[in-house]
């Protein structure tokens, strides 16, 4: 019981530094200071550096599983060319399909070219 109730506590702390992390970025989206560059605007071959997720805690705990966090290096590798298709990215040694409406949430920043 004892061990159940301190792994709650820890959830709860866990969750409770996402939330803030979460509305700490949104109070930086609504005082522009951001860019309003987001993954959605790379063409591909060029890489950026993910500056912040402005998404709720369920898919910001999937997207982190999958390797985007914070100061990670991105490499968009191809679009989708039909309608906003899908993007086919590189997170670390990871390659993922993300669809075009959730690279909206993705601001980065320090856009380069692959060489």
């Amino acid at each position: 019981m004892q061990k159940t109730l301190r792994d709650f506590e820890a959830f709860l702390d866990r969750s409770y530094i996402i939330e803030n992390y979460l509305q700490y970025n949104r109070v930086l989206y609504q005082k522009k200071i951001m860019p309003n560059k987001h993954l959605a605007d790379l063409k591909p071959g060029q890489f950026a550096t993910i500056l912040a997720i402005d998404i709720d805690a369920q898919m910001q705990h999937r997207f982190c599983a999958l390797g985007f966090r914070c100061g990670q290096k991105i490499h968009l590798l191809r679009k989708g060319k039909w309608l906003q298709g899908p993007l086919h990215v590189r997170v670390g040694m990871t390659e993922v399909m993300l669809r075009h409406r959730d690279a909206r949430y993705i601001a980065i920043t320090a856009i380069g070219e692959s060489i």
